[in-house]
């Protein structure tokens, strides 16, 4: 019996494709496609599945010692897994993409150069640029990326997304409403209060005094955040919906037992006109260590059962006739 002549494996690269907010497809780079449980490149392709609304392209490891050790776990097959679950993008997208968002807002850096770095046309660099300025332009105008600490004591948080084969990657930028560039900067998966957290702590680190005014829209993670930094600060919201040109203001100061929060209503053109100014205002007062919770339900045990009712009877009806 001749042994079976395997099909040499050769070494699999897949394309990374931006599908911006207005629907643009723009190629990133090139990844080469390796198993996440061992990280060889010893992998064939295994068909589609259905993912949402389209179908994705699924692969198979093929690497002995990856399909052993899964033998020992009572697995038949090597890993089988998809391109965002793979080893190599795991490992490369978000610093990839960290980098290049560094590269596209430094002063001087051009097109052509950036995308000889990263292998695609300078064309394709050009509207990545445009999209990337015009999303985050609704605070500041993005100068560069800093060298030394900047004068800023107010700055502005805001994010915008990519979609990378279909999951969403966010870039989460705070500039400087003075110095006007950018103090701090980070792509992740989520847009969570540690993300926003980290993003402030970057640009407070690229400023010479603490900042003391924040500028962000109604995203409830950056509320938290400047919330919870546990000294005072100045918080102004502006809410991208109706009704639009009206912004809050919150004060958050502290005593040694409690966080006190006065928020201000305002229209956002009160420098813009002669008029009547209104505002509306109100303070909340919340404890630092607020006592915890007590658990819902009745409490465990036998003397706090609930005791069954008994079960009803049905009363019997009558025949109903005339006198």
């Amino acid at each position: 019996m001749t042994e079976r002549n395997f099909k040499n494996l050769e070494i699999i690269w897949r394309t990374i494709f931006a599908v911006m907010v207005n629907g643009l497809q723009i190629p990133l780079f090139k990844i080469k496609i390796k198993c996440p449980d061992c990280g060889s490149s010893m992998i064939g392709t295994n068909g589609t599945k259905k993912s949402g609304s389209n179908r994705v392209e699924c692969f198979i490891c093929k690497n002995p010692a990856c399909l052993k050790e899964r033998s020992k776990r009572k697995r038949k097959k090597g890993r089988q897994f998809i391109v965002t679950t793979s080893f190599e993008y795991k490992k490369l997208i978000n610093s990839k993409l960290k980098q290049l968002y560094y590269d596209l807002l430094k002063d001087g850096a051009k097109n052509k150069t950036i995308a000889k770095k990263y292998g695609v046309s300078p064309s394709q660099i050009s509207v990545l640029r445009t999209e990337i300025e015009t999303a985050i332009e609704k605070h500041q105008t993005l100068d560069s990326l800093v060298n030394i600490p900047q004068p800023d004591r107010a700055i502005a948080i805001d994010e915008t997304f990519l979609e990378i084969e279909g999951k969403p990657i966010y870039i989460i930028v705070a500039t400087g409403y003075e110095s006007r560039k950018t103090l701090g900067i980070k792509v992740s998966p989520t847009r969570k209060e540690k993300d926003m957290r980290e993003v402030f702590d970057e640009a407070e680190r690229n400023t010479k005094y603490p900042i003391a005014i924040v500028t962000s829209d109604a995203w409830g993670s950056t509320i938290a955040m400047v919330k919870n930094l546990g000294r005072e600060i100045i918080h102004v919201i502006h809410k991208h919906k109706k009704p639009f040109g009206k912004a809050v203001i919150k004060l958050h100061e502290y005593t040694d037992t409690e966080r006190i929060t006065t928020e201000i209503g305002v229209k956002t053109d009160i420098t813009k006109k002669r008029a009547k100014r209104e505002g509306y205002y109100m303070t909340t007062r919340a404890p630092l260590n607020p006592p915890p919770s007590k658990k819902k339900g009745r409490p465990k045990g036998s003397n706090n059962k609930r005791k069954k009712n008994p079960p009803k009877t049905k009363k019997k009806q009558g025949k109903r006739g005339r006198i």
